[in-house]
């Protein structure tokens, strides 16, 4: 179920899109990797995300990747994401 709809997000066109739609599909691939315990890809999309989107969107993602980064046990990256 979730790989069918990881991909379908990749192939979206993301490249002319919105900012609000580029979070979204990359929110949804981050969710629905890490959902399927692939913590280093959830990683990276949020990763690609922070830097593709206005930093107003940031903030939105902040849960899920400290979540994430707890996963992967990374808590000191985590703790900013808290702090933030």
């Amino acid at each position: 179920m979730y790989h069918d709809a990881i991909n379908v997000l990749n192939s979206a066109p993301i490249h002319d899109c919105a900012d609000s739609i580029v979070f979204k599909v990359k929110y949804q691939l981050a969710l629905r990797n890490y959902l399927i315990n692939r913590f280093s890809e959830a990683n990276a999309h949020l990763n690609e995300m922070y830097y593709l989107v206005d930093s107003s969107y940031h903030i939105k993602g902040y849960l899920l990747h400290t979540i994430i980064l707890n996963e992967l046990h990374e808590w000191e990256k985590s703790k900013k994401n808290c702090i933030n």
